[in-house]
């Protein structure tokens, strides 16, 4: 569990980022570190 936690928003990170505004990627990493923690 971890670790799929780990790989997911390394890969999201690097693909969001260049499409998004950093406004939008910085409210995914947050999102990323609340949902994911209640998702998984």
């Amino acid at each position: 569990m971890g670790k799929g936690v780990q790989v997911l928003p390394l890969s999201y990170r690097k693909r969001k980022p260049a499409a998004m505004p950093p406004i939008l990627a910085e409210f995914l990493h947050l999102a990323q570190s609340t949902h994911f923690r209640t998702l998984v």
